[in-house]
C-alpha cells in the first residue's frame, strides 16, 4: 500500500511540579494534546501519545463495528484506528485520509483515534480539573475556548481494544489478537 503519510514524533510530555503557598508539593502539571471532534474540545496527557498521522489510508475491515475505521501499518505493526466520536456516543463524520489520527498507547496497547483537528499542546494542572461524568473522562479543563474534556487514555484505550477484540471474536473465527489486561496473545475463537 503505498500513501503520501506525514508523521510527527510528539515525545514524552513534560512534567511541571511546585510548591504552593504553604510550602506544600503541588501535583505535577502536564503537557496535553488538545484536539478537536464533532466541534468539541477534547485533551489527553502528551505522554500517552506516540504519533500524530495525517494522510495515512486505513484498510477497511468487513464487517466491521462502527467503531472500527479501519487498521493502517505503523513501523511494521498493524494498528487498529476507531471513530472517537462513535466510541463517545457522539455523531461520526465520515473518516477521509485527511483526517488526523492521534496514535495512543497505554500499558503496551496502541490504537489510532481518528479527530477533526488537533491544536497546539497546551499545560494543565491535576487540580484545575473538574469533575468526571464517565468512566472515560478524568475531567473538564476550563482553559480552553471551549472547554476540554480531559479523557482518561487508559479506559479509553481499553474500551477501543474491546471493541475492536469482541467484533473478532464474533465475526473471524480462530482470530488471535493481543488482549489488553496481560499484553499477551490469546485465541479469541476457533480451536
Amino acid at each position: 500500500m503505498s500513501d503520501t503519510s506525514t508523521q510527527s514524533d510528539v515525545g514524552a510530555g513534560r512534567s511541571v511540579s511546585g510548591l504552593s503557598h504553604d510550602g506544600r508539593s503541588v501535583p505535577a502539571a502536564e503537557e496535553h494534546c488538545i484536539f478537536e471532534c464533532n466541534g468539541q474540545v477534547f485533551a489527553v496527557g502528551l505522554n500517552a501519545v506516540r504519533e500524530v498521522l495525517s494522510g495515512k489510508l486505513a484498510t477497511p475491515i468487513p464487517q466491521a463495528p462502527p467503531a472500527l475505521v479501519g487498521v493502517v501499518e505503523l513501523h511494521g505493526d498493524v494498528l487498529p484506528v476507531v471513530q472517537l466520536s462513535t466510541l463517545l456516543g457522539m455523531a461520526t463524520r465520515p473518516y477521509t485520509p485527511a483526517s488526523p489520527i492521534i496514535v495512543l498507547s497505554s500499558h503496551a496497547t496502541k490504537v489510532g483515534v481518528v479527530v477533526d483537528r488537533v491544536r497546539p499542546v497546551h499545560v494543565i494542572a491535576p487540580a484545575s480539573l473538574s469533575s468526571a461524568t464517565h468512566d472515560l473522562y478524568r475531567g473538564w479543563y476550563a482553559g480552553t475556548t471551549p472547554r476540554a474534556a480531559v479523557l482518561n487514555v487508559h479506559a479509553l484505550v481499553t474500551h477501543a481494544s474491546r471493541t475492536v477484540a469482541t467484533h473478532l471474536h464474533n465475526t473471524v473465527p480462530g482470530t488471535v489478537s493481543r488482549t489488553p489486561r496481560t499484553g499477551g496473545t490469546s485465541r479469541l475463537s476457533g480451536s
